[in-house]
Protein backbone atom coordinates (compact mmCIF):
# COMPACT_ATOMS: atom_id res chain seq x y z
CA UNK A 1 0.00 0.00 0.00
CA UNK A 2 1.00 3.11 -0.84
CA UNK A 3 1.39 6.50 1.85
CA UNK A 4 2.31 9.89 0.45
CA UNK A 5 2.74 13.14 2.56
CA UNK A 6 1.61 15.88 -0.12
CA UNK A 7 3.85 19.63 -0.79
CA UNK A 8 2.26 22.19 0.65
CA UNK A 9 2.55 26.55 1.42
CA UNK A 10 2.37 26.53 5.62
CA UNK A 11 -0.52 29.26 6.26
CA UNK A 12 -2.25 29.79 9.70
CA UNK A 13 -5.43 28.79 10.87
CA UNK A 14 -7.39 29.79 13.98
CA UNK A 15 -4.04 28.64 15.94
CA UNK A 16 -2.89 25.69 14.22
CA UNK A 17 -1.40 25.19 10.95
CA UNK A 18 -2.73 24.83 7.70
CA UNK A 19 -1.38 23.56 4.45
CA UNK A 20 -2.77 25.29 1.00
CA UNK A 21 -2.52 22.34 -2.20
CA UNK A 22 0.06 23.09 -4.57
CA UNK A 23 -2.20 21.03 -6.97
CA UNK A 24 -4.87 18.51 -6.93
CA UNK A 25 -4.65 15.33 -4.63
CA UNK A 26 -2.58 12.68 -5.85
CA UNK A 27 -4.44 10.14 -4.02
CA UNK A 28 -7.99 11.02 -5.12
CA UNK A 29 -8.67 8.16 -7.01
CA UNK A 30 -8.49 6.37 -3.42
CA UNK A 31 -10.89 8.87 -1.84
CA UNK A 32 -13.97 6.60 -1.56
CA UNK A 33 -16.35 9.29 0.39
CA UNK A 34 -15.74 13.21 0.05
CA UNK A 35 -18.64 14.82 1.63
CA UNK A 36 -19.31 17.87 3.73
CA UNK A 37 -16.41 20.33 1.47
CA UNK A 38 -18.83 22.39 -0.58
CA UNK A 39 -20.49 25.60 0.49
CA UNK A 40 -24.08 24.43 1.37
CA UNK A 41 -26.82 27.28 0.92
CA UNK A 42 -28.60 27.94 4.45
CA UNK A 43 -31.06 25.29 5.81
CA UNK A 44 -30.53 23.05 2.28
CA UNK A 45 -30.50 19.35 2.93
CA UNK A 46 -28.87 18.72 0.03
CA UNK A 47 -25.63 17.27 0.30
CA UNK A 48 -23.02 15.94 -2.46
CA UNK A 49 -20.44 13.33 -1.95
CA UNK A 50 -17.49 14.44 -4.66
CA UNK A 51 -15.56 11.18 -4.79
CA UNK A 52 -15.07 9.59 -8.50
CA UNK A 53 -17.95 7.41 -6.88
CA UNK A 54 -20.50 10.07 -6.45
CA UNK A 55 -22.47 8.36 -3.61
CA UNK A 56 -25.84 9.15 -3.07
CA UNK A 57 -26.15 10.99 0.90
CA UNK A 58 -29.69 11.38 2.53
CA UNK A 59 -29.61 13.91 5.15
CA UNK A 60 -31.80 12.46 8.09
CA UNK A 61 -34.24 14.27 11.13
CA UNK A 62 -33.11 17.95 10.92
CA UNK A 63 -29.74 17.61 9.33
CA UNK A 64 -29.15 20.53 7.05
CA UNK A 65 -25.86 23.42 6.20
CA UNK A 66 -25.86 26.15 8.50
CA UNK A 67 -23.94 29.21 7.36
CA UNK A 68 -23.30 30.57 10.90
CA UNK A 69 -20.15 28.24 11.58
CA UNK A 70 -17.70 27.01 9.65
CA UNK A 71 -13.83 25.99 9.13
CA UNK A 72 -11.92 28.59 7.67
CA UNK A 73 -11.82 27.89 3.79
CA UNK A 74 -15.59 27.20 3.67
CA UNK A 75 -18.76 29.78 4.70
CA UNK A 76 -20.68 26.53 5.94
CA UNK A 77 -21.02 23.30 7.03
CA UNK A 78 -23.31 20.48 8.27
CA UNK A 79 -25.52 20.96 11.40
CA UNK A 80 -26.52 18.14 13.58
CA UNK A 81 -29.01 18.84 16.78
CA UNK A 82 -27.77 15.81 18.80
CA UNK A 83 -31.42 14.14 18.44
CA UNK A 84 -31.73 11.55 15.43
CA UNK A 85 -30.02 13.82 13.10
CA UNK A 86 -27.38 12.24 10.28
CA UNK A 87 -26.34 12.27 6.76
CA UNK A 88 -26.20 8.47 5.92
CA UNK A 89 -25.08 6.63 2.29
CA UNK A 90 -25.55 3.08 1.87
CA UNK A 91 -23.18 -0.23 2.67
CA UNK A 92 -20.44 -0.58 0.09
CA UNK A 93 -17.39 -2.58 -0.26
CA UNK A 94 -15.95 1.00 -0.02
CA UNK A 95 -16.05 0.91 3.58
CA UNK A 96 -14.31 -2.06 4.01
CA UNK A 97 -11.20 -1.71 4.67
CA UNK A 98 -8.24 -4.50 5.31
CA UNK A 99 -5.53 -2.59 4.64
CA UNK A 100 -3.44 1.26 5.04
CA UNK A 101 -6.49 4.15 5.40
CA UNK A 102 -7.06 7.60 6.27
CA UNK A 103 -10.46 8.88 7.48
CA UNK A 104 -10.78 12.30 8.49
CA UNK A 105 -13.06 14.71 9.42
CA UNK A 106 -13.44 18.49 11.28
CA UNK A 107 -15.87 19.13 13.91
CA UNK A 108 -17.23 22.02 16.64
CA UNK A 109 -19.07 20.73 19.08
CA UNK A 110 -22.10 22.39 20.68
CA UNK A 111 -22.09 20.43 24.02
CA UNK A 112 -20.05 17.17 24.89
CA UNK A 113 -22.47 14.03 24.51
CA UNK A 114 -23.77 12.22 27.99
CA UNK A 115 -22.41 8.86 26.63
CA UNK A 116 -20.90 8.89 22.87
CA UNK A 117 -21.24 11.05 20.01
CA UNK A 118 -20.47 9.66 16.18
CA UNK A 119 -18.75 11.51 13.65
CA UNK A 120 -18.17 9.02 11.08
CA UNK A 121 -18.85 5.44 10.69
CA UNK A 122 -21.23 2.61 10.71
CA UNK A 123 -24.86 3.62 11.39
CA UNK A 124 -26.68 0.80 11.55
CA UNK A 125 -24.43 -1.74 11.72
CA UNK A 126 -22.72 -4.14 14.90
CA UNK A 127 -19.72 -3.21 13.47
CA UNK A 128 -18.81 0.43 14.59
CA UNK A 129 -16.18 2.43 12.24
CA UNK A 130 -14.25 4.84 12.91
CA UNK A 131 -14.11 8.31 14.76
CA UNK A 132 -15.98 8.84 17.84
CA UNK A 133 -15.97 12.12 20.32
CA UNK A 134 -15.94 10.55 23.98
CA UNK A 135 -18.09 12.35 26.95
CA UNK A 136 -17.93 14.30 29.52
CA UNK A 137 -16.33 12.16 32.11
CA UNK A 138 -13.16 11.93 29.64
CA UNK A 139 -12.57 15.16 29.10
CA UNK A 140 -14.15 15.31 25.28
CA UNK A 141 -11.73 12.73 23.66
CA UNK A 142 -11.47 11.33 20.65
CA UNK A 143 -11.61 7.63 19.88
CA UNK A 144 -11.21 4.98 17.09
CA UNK A 145 -12.91 1.75 17.73
CA UNK A 146 -11.77 -1.48 15.47
CA UNK A 147 -13.92 -4.13 14.12
CA UNK A 148 -15.91 -5.96 16.83
CA UNK A 149 -16.70 -3.19 18.70
CA UNK A 150 -13.55 -2.45 20.42
CA UNK A 151 -11.52 0.82 21.73
CA UNK A 152 -8.55 0.84 19.76
CA UNK A 153 -7.31 4.43 20.69
CA UNK A 154 -8.10 7.20 22.63
CA UNK A 155 -6.59 10.64 22.82
CA UNK A 156 -6.98 14.28 22.96
CA UNK A 157 -9.29 17.36 24.78
CA UNK A 158 -11.68 19.03 22.94
CA UNK A 159 -14.32 21.44 24.13
CA UNK A 160 -17.96 22.70 23.14
CA UNK A 161 -18.58 25.73 21.72
CA UNK A 162 -15.10 26.70 20.22
CA UNK A 163 -13.26 26.69 16.66
CA UNK A 164 -13.67 23.45 14.49
CA UNK A 165 -11.32 20.16 15.31
CA UNK A 166 -9.17 18.09 12.52
CA UNK A 167 -9.62 14.61 13.25
CA UNK A 168 -7.85 11.65 11.57
CA UNK A 169 -6.99 8.57 12.06
CA UNK A 170 -4.56 6.63 9.61
CA UNK A 171 -3.10 3.16 9.10
CA UNK A 172 -0.02 1.93 7.71
CA UNK A 173 0.42 -1.54 7.96
CA UNK A 174 -0.16 -2.20 11.52
CA UNK A 175 0.71 1.01 12.76
CA UNK A 176 -2.54 3.17 13.69
CA UNK A 177 -2.42 6.58 14.52
CA UNK A 178 -5.20 9.07 15.99
CA UNK A 179 -4.24 12.65 15.22
CA UNK A 180 -6.39 15.98 16.71
CA UNK A 181 -5.48 19.07 14.83
CA UNK A 182 -2.48 17.50 12.86
CA UNK A 183 -0.93 16.16 16.33
CA UNK A 184 -0.83 12.68 17.10
CA UNK A 185 -2.59 11.69 20.25
CA UNK A 186 -2.69 8.20 20.43
CA UNK A 187 -0.89 5.06 18.63
CA UNK A 188 -2.39 1.43 18.82
CA UNK A 189 -0.76 -1.64 16.99
CA UNK A 190 -3.52 -3.89 14.24
CA UNK A 191 -4.06 -4.78 11.33
CA UNK A 192 -7.66 -6.60 11.53
CA UNK A 193 -9.73 -5.71 8.75
CA UNK A 194 -12.63 -3.48 9.36
CA UNK A 195 -15.59 -4.55 7.81
CA UNK A 196 -18.42 -2.54 8.65
CA UNK A 197 -22.36 -4.35 8.01
CA UNK A 198 -24.27 -1.33 8.15
CA UNK A 199 -25.22 2.23 5.99
CA UNK A 200 -22.14 4.99 6.32
CA UNK A 201 -23.34 7.29 9.21
CA UNK A 202 -22.08 11.22 9.44
CA UNK A 203 -23.33 12.54 12.98
CA UNK A 204 -24.92 9.27 14.25
CA UNK A 205 -23.65 5.77 15.97
CA UNK A 206 -25.95 2.38 15.33
CA UNK A 207 -29.09 2.80 16.38
CA UNK A 208 -28.64 4.57 19.29
CA UNK A 209 -30.16 8.28 19.55
CA UNK A 210 -28.12 8.85 22.66
CA UNK A 211 -25.13 8.65 20.64
CA UNK A 212 -26.07 11.11 17.97
CA UNK A 213 -24.10 14.28 17.58
CA UNK A 214 -24.80 17.60 18.60
CA UNK A 215 -22.39 20.19 16.60
CA UNK A 216 -20.96 21.00 13.16
CA UNK A 217 -19.36 19.06 10.72
CA UNK A 218 -17.31 19.60 7.97
CA UNK A 219 -15.13 17.48 5.34
CA UNK A 220 -15.58 14.30 6.02
CA UNK A 221 -13.16 12.50 3.91
CA UNK A 222 -12.57 8.15 3.81
CA UNK A 223 -9.03 7.53 1.46
CA UNK A 224 -8.89 3.86 1.18
CA UNK A 225 -5.58 2.16 0.82
CA UNK A 226 -3.10 5.06 1.49
CA UNK A 227 -2.02 6.59 4.85
CA UNK A 228 -1.61 10.16 4.37
CA UNK A 229 -0.11 11.36 7.88
CA UNK A 230 2.30 8.77 9.50
CA UNK A 231 4.19 10.87 11.79
CA UNK A 232 3.99 12.55 15.07
CA UNK A 233 2.58 15.40 13.68
CA UNK A 234 1.35 16.75 9.91
CA UNK A 235 0.42 19.58 8.53
CA UNK A 236 -3.86 19.89 8.48
CA UNK A 237 -4.90 20.63 5.00
CA UNK A 238 -6.56 23.87 3.82
CA UNK A 239 -10.16 23.72 2.97
CA UNK A 240 -11.80 22.99 0.84
CA UNK A 241 -10.20 19.34 0.18
CA UNK A 242 -9.03 18.88 -3.60
CA UNK A 243 -11.87 17.45 -5.29
CA UNK A 244 -9.50 16.31 -7.95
Amino acid sequence: MRRRQLGYIMVPRRGILARRASGGDPDFASVVLLALNENGADGSTTFDDASTSDKALTANGNAQWDTAQAPTGLTSSGLFDGVGDSITTPDSVDWDLPGDFTVEIWFRPTALPANYAHLIGSDGGSVPVIIYVRNSTNSGRIEAWDSGSALLMQGGTTSAGGAFYAVAWTRSGSDNSLYLDGTRVATATASTSIAPTGSMGLGRGPSAANWDFNGHLAAARITKGVARYTGASYSVPMLPLPTS
